[in-house]
């Protein structure tokens, strides 16, 4: 009896043991699991207090430049800008058309990119068109518009949304003579053009809704999609231009005026490096500057954001773009965003969250006739408010990083008259600026472009 309980006591701790041995190497290949798995449960399960990540900054592809694996009916976006705004419609029109539920496969590409469609197996051309300069198209893009002018194009339905600035004389010219050229050539319009005077996004939405419901009604082919948007990206890698700046060196910088009061006008002198490249009498230089640092970090302060806090890498980043999908609040907001000019979608997020009643009735009279140019007292408050202004207005708002940013305007290039002539050299490159410091609200301010040469360079 003495042998047997003792058997049965070895027998007892082995299986103890094991029983121990195995929940250990569960709970480490659970844990080893854990930094493998990607998913959205995974995320859930982990402390969000050790995670700096913004929950919307999921995204790992760009799903502008993609390709559709199953069959469809594709309708063609293409838009011709020089400063991104038609760029930046033609996206919210693929998401529009991309959320709804039939069929359609929308696909956005640069006119500048035409030579990679097939024409003939196109069924549907929305166009989106700015005009610049004394009336002509964006400058990557007129070859396009000569190509579209011999083309015939009677198998088509389309539409075209005319972007311009009625200040101009030629308001619209391009987008006008888009429309006029395809219906000489009998292609089938399905909304008629519409004229859009600056940021008009009340007349733009109006569009886009338009265009979904006319989509619906058209008997377009179901079939698999030719056109493969990544090699839109290839194409641009040796070519420089907007969304692929040259990178330059400044190899000089001197003061053309002498301050001695502070209201004097102060000019610099700035050379740069392009060898490599080549321009003409009358080209401009565009350079893409970082926002003030101490601008940026004031706004994250009064936002009480981590500067570390990592959010998307925006879709209309320049070449080259950080590695990986997500960078840091503090980087996104330094390099990527306007914090000048603010849009109104920003203020009405921002107003839409807002917990104090003296910011909601605030917000609601700012936004009492909606967003558009009529309304004369958002229009008056988006002139002298800047982006940080909005965010001390209404401190009480609860908007996070992502919503933020993706109701920011993109940091354009600014644009610069070039002061050196192409006959001493194509090597360098001369501009003149004006450096801009000035007051705002009692506030210290300063221009981008100008004190980013000025100052940080």
């Amino acid at each position: 009896i003495f042998v047997l309980k003792k058997m049965l006591y070895i027998i007892l701790l082995v299986l103890c043991t094991l029983i121990i041995g195995y929940i250990l190497l569960v709970l480490c290949w659970s844990k080893s699991d854990d930094n493998r798995n990607t998913s959205i449960e995974s995320f859930i399960d982990e402390d969000i207090d050790d995670v700096p990540v913004d929950l919307c900054s999921a995204t790992t592809t760009n799903k502008y430049a993609s390709k559709y694996s199953v069959p469809g009916k594709q309708v063609l976006i293409l838009y011709g800008t020089e400063y991104g705004f038609g760029e930046e419609i033609s996206r919210k029109l693929f998401d529009v058309l991309s959320d709804n539920s039939s069929d359609i496969q929308p696909r956005v590409l640069n006119a500048k990119n035409y030579e990679l469609i097939d024409f003939k197996q196109e069924e549907v051309l929305l166009c989106i068109f700015s005009t610049t300069g004394d009336g002509v198209p964006p400058t990557d893009t007129r070859h396009f518009i000569n190509f579209i002018s011999s083309y015939s194009s009677s198998h088509l339905y389309y539409s075209v949304l005319a972007l311009g600035d009625s200040n101009y004389p030629h308001f619209c010219k391009t987008g006008k003579l888009l429309d006029s050229i395809l219906s000489s050539h009998k292609a089938s319009c399905i909304h008629s053009r519409v004229d859009i005077d600056q940021e008009d996004w009340l007349t733009i939405n109006s569009w886009i809704e338009g265009i979904k419901h006319a989509l619906l009604s058209l008997d377009l082919t179901i079939k698999l999609d030719y056109l493969d948007l990544t090699e839109q990206g290839e194409n641009e890698e040796n070519i420089y231009s907007r969304t692929h700046p040259y990178i330059a060196t400044m190899v000089s910088k001197r003061p053309l005026t002498e301050i001695t009061d502070p209201n004097d006008k102060e000019t610099i002198h700035c050379e740069f490096d392009l060898t490599g490249l080549e321009y003409i009498s009358g080209d401009a230089l565009g350079i893409y500057p970082f926002n003030n640092p101490d601008e940026v970090q004031d706004i994250i302060n009064i936002l009480c954001f981590d500067n570390d806090v990592l959010v998307n890498i925006p879709v209309h980043a320049y070449n080259p773009k950080p590695t990986g999908t997500s960078i840091s609040l503090f980087d996104a907001l330094l390099r990527y965003y306007d914090l000048k000019s603010v849009r109104g979608d920003l203020v009405k997020v921002i107003c839409d969250s807002v917990t104090n009643i003296t910011e909601k009735k605030k917000g609601e009279k700012l936004l009492k006739d909606g967003l558009n140019k009529n309304n004369i007292t958002l229009t008056r408050y988006l002139s002298d408010h800047e982006v940080i202004d909005v965010f001390m207005d209404f401190p009480s708002h609860s908007c996070p990083p992502q919503v933020i940013l993706i109701n920011l305007r993109p940091l354009q290039p600014r644009y610069y008259s070039i002061a050196s002539s192409p006959c001493m050299g194509l090597s360098k490159v001369s501009i003149c600026a004006a450096v801009i410091r000035y007051t705002l609200h009692e506030m210290q301010r300063t221009g981008v472009c100008t004190t980013y040469l000025q100052d940080r360079l």
